[in-house]
């Protein structure tokens, strides 16, 4: 077995053992050296994943039919959470094949499970070892059910596509500090991706991930400390920030680790970094100087939302010791970016696109957004079972799936789809406490609409008059530097533009006017406002 999986591109296989042997059946459970190898493929299951949970192999003898070959994977209770390769030591034919992709898609037991038959097996030795990995995929995802789009949770390396360059420019130890952008558009992701890619200590290179939502110095402090203990960095635990400068600062002079490069990730910095000001900015000033005493070694990153924005504007624009410490703001995906993230899964399962035009109305649906371009696809995967059970699909013709106007129509029709676009937006207008971006927006949408529905450019002085007029006076009564600061931050958050010539600014895209509501919704809660 052992050569067998290594031959399919699987190495540093750590232990193999027996689980279940009878007449016509072997079960083997195949635990990994937690070291994976880069996947081109994008199914962290039959990936990473493989490397951390395990992977199952089971070898079946004998010729079987497709419902036999569920019933016997049915029994054998494999957990569905790992991936399982099931060697079939017989041949398929084709309509057998597609017999089986349509009792694999509707049992919801089958999920994650790969056959590898004759046929197939003797095809992959047509490529070299290092292309067997991803060919085993590409040939049989299309008659399987495996689900790679993640719309709630931590998104694995191998369904990391897209920000190439926001990635290089973190992994650049002298590059940017400061990350910030909207809602969902992946600044976790980003991240954890650097931290994935960094982080290997037995080179000496240390990438630490730290989430540090809600949490003060003192508790930032601590968790950085136990995160670096645990890296083998620091022996002992810090009560200081200053402490902890001198402390990483003695590693390198005196030569103790083997430290080549260090990365320190924080992630949702917003109130961290309203607590420091508070300290004058100490604990960052320390981050800063460790970076300046190993230039090229060590660095630090500070991702979030508003306050993180607002900390590089006000201390970056200033003359103080961090107008060297540069940012990255993380936009929506370009088209590229979006078509690749969506598209590329989808052809590994056999979707077949036929009109690109559906392609370009589904990446204009989601905004460019990769959390919900990443939901769209989540919801396609899983709309082939609905396909099948209604008689959609044919065992004659499918895979592959023909990706039409009736799969747009459906999900467009989903409730829950648009109300999921409509949160997101809200949630990044609602992210200061005093709705500040709310109220520009709705002003912004009020100008459309005023215009019948033209895109208008808004001023400084309009959005005065307008707050004016309904007794918005926390905005209309801000100075020009003031509300161009509330401006700037909407831009860099991507919802707002600047028209060229200055000539003021208008929604990044109308699909965010839309979203606003009609004449009444919004004059109903410029009212509100006002009464506030």
């Amino acid at each position: 077995m052992k050569p067998l999986l290594e031959g399919l591109g699987y190495g540093n296989i750590a232990d193999i053992q027996v689980s279940r042997a009878e007449k016509n059946c072997t079960c083997y459970s195949v635990k990994f050296e937690k070291n994976p190898p880069r996947f081109h493929h994008p199914f962290a299951v039959f990936g990473s994943g493989a490397y951390y949970n395990g992977l199952n192999v089971v070898l079946f003898r004998g010729s079987h039919t497709p419902q036999s070959i569920v019933n016997e994977i049915s029994q054998l209770s494999v957990a569905k959470e790992k991936g399982t390769l099931f060697f079939l030591d017989s041949a398929l034919t084709l309509s057998d094949r597609r017999e089986l992709a349509r009792l694999m898609k509707t049992n919801l037991d089958m999920q994650n499970v790969l056959v590898l038959d004759r046929v197939l097996a003797l095809y992959l030795t047509h490529f070299e070892k290092n292309d067997r990995n991803d060919k085993l995929l590409a040939l049989a995802l299309p008659f399987a059910y495996v689900q790679p789009f993640i719309s709630e949770a931590r998104i694995p390396p191998e369904m990391f596509i897209g920000r190439s360059a926001e990635l290089a420019a973190i992994q650049d130890m002298a590059g940017p500090v400061f990350v910030y952008g909207g809602r969902q558009l992946g600044k976790s992701a980003l991240l954890r991706q650097t931290r994935y890619l960094v982080h290997h200590p037995e080179q000496g290179n240390y990438a630490i991930y730290l989430d540090i939502k809600n949490k003060d110095g003192d508790a930032v402090l601590g968790d950085t400390c136990d995160e670096l203990r645990r890296a083998g960095i620091l022996n002992k635990h810090v009560r200081t920030w200053d402490e902890l400068g001198r402390s990483l600062k003695d590693l390198w002079s005196q030569g103790k680790k083997n430290i080549d490069e260090e990365m320190i990730l924080y992630d949702e910095s917003d109130h961290f970094l309203v607590d420091a000001a508070a300290q004058q900015n100490r604990p960052i000033e320390v981050l800063k100087d460790i970076r300046d005493y190993v230039p090229g070694h060590f660095k630090f990153i500070f991702a979030g939302l508003h306050n993180v924005i607002r900390f590089d504007r006000r201390q970056l624009g200033d003359n103080t010791v961090f107008a060297q410490l540069d940012h990255l703001v993380v936009k929506p995906f370009g088209y590229l970016e979006a078509n690749e993230l969506l598209l590329k899964p989808l052809s590994y399962l056999g979707f077949e696109i036929r009109n690109q035009d559906i392609i370009s109305t589904i990446l204009a649906q989601t905004n460019y957004f990769p959390g919900l371009i990443q939901y769209y696809g989540k919801n396609l995967v899983e709309s082939i079972r609905s396909q099948y059970k209604n008689q959609l699909f044919t065992d004659c013709n499918t895979p592959p799936y023909p990706l039409d106007e009736s799969y747009l129509k459906d999900l467009l029709k989903d409730e829950k789809f648009r109300q999921k676009i409509d949160d997101l937006f809200m949630i990044t207008l609602e992210l200061d406490a005093d709705n500040y971006y709310a109220i520009i927006a709705l002003v912004v949408a009020y100008q459309y609409q005023y215009e019948q529905q033209r895109v208008v450019p808004v001023t400084l002085d309009t959005i005065r008059d307008v707050c004016a007029a309904y007794e918005v006076h926390k905005i209309a009564d801000m100075r020009d530097e003031q509300l161009q600061a509330l401006i700037d931050e909407m831009t860099d958050l991507n919802i707002l533009h600047q028209e060229e010539g200055g000539k003021g600014y208008v929604f990044n895209r109308y699909n965010f006017y839309m979203m606003m509501g009609d004449w009444d919704d919004i004059e109903r809660k410029l009212r509100e406002y006002g009464n506030a």
